[in-house]
C-alpha cells in the first residue's frame, strides 16, 4: 500500500470512529459491532480493506443524515481569497491542471498546493495549511515550485 493509500485508508478509519461518537454509539458498542459484522463480517474497522471502509462510512453518513445530525468529516469550503491574491490562486490552480500527478480522483487540486506550502514553509509545525493563509511573496514561491515540479514530470 501506497503512502496516500494508507493516509486515506487512517483518515476514513478516523471519520468512521468520529461518526461512531456523533451516533452516541461510544460508550455502548453493541450497535457498533452489529452493524460491522453487518456490512463487513469484521469485528474491527481496521480489519476492512478500502472498499469496506468506504461502504460503511458511507453508511454511517446515511444515518447521521437520517438522525437530522449534521454530516462529519467534510472539509469546510475554501475561505474568502482577497483579490489581490486571487490571481496568485488561479494561476496556481492552471499550473496544476497541467501538472502530472497533482489531480487525483475526488480530491481538489488545491489540496496538492496545500501540501506543498506546508512543506515548503510550515515543516517543523503539526498545522493545517491553505494556500489562502500565504501571503503575496509566499504564492508566488509556491508558483515557482509548482512550475518547476510541472516542468520535471511533464512529457
Amino acid at each position: 500500500m501506497t503512502h496516500p493509500q494508507q493516509a486515506q485508508r487512517r483518515a476514513l478509519l478516523a471519520a468512521i470512529h468520529i461518526r461512531k461518537a456523533q451516533l452516541g454509539w461510544a460508550k455502548d458498542d453493541a450497535p457498533y459491532r452489529d452493524m460491522l459484522q453487518q456490512i463487513g463480517g469484521v469485528a474491527s474497522a481496521a480489519a476492512l480493506d478500502m472498499s469496506g471502509l468506504l461502504k460503511l462510512s458511507h453508511h454511517m453518513e446515511t444515518l447521521l443524515q437520517a438522525q437530522n445530525l449534521p454530516a462529519s468529516c467534510t472539509r469546510p469550503a475554501r475561505p474568502f481569497c482577497p483579490p489581490k491574491k486571487q490571481k496568485y490562486i488561479k494561476k496556481i490552480i492552471a499550473v496544476l491542471l497541467n501538472t502530472p500527478g497533482a489531480r487525483q480522483a475526488g480530491r481538489d487540486v488545491l489540496e496538492y498546493a496545500d501540501r506543498t506550502a506546508r512543506q515548503m514553509f510550515y515543516r517543523n509545525d503539526n498545522v493545517e495549511v491553505r494556500v489562502e493563509m500565504l501571503t503575496v511573496a509566499q504564492l508566488g514561491k509556491v508558483i515557482q515550485a509548482l512550475q518547476m515540479h510541472q516542468d520535471r514530470h511533464s512529457v
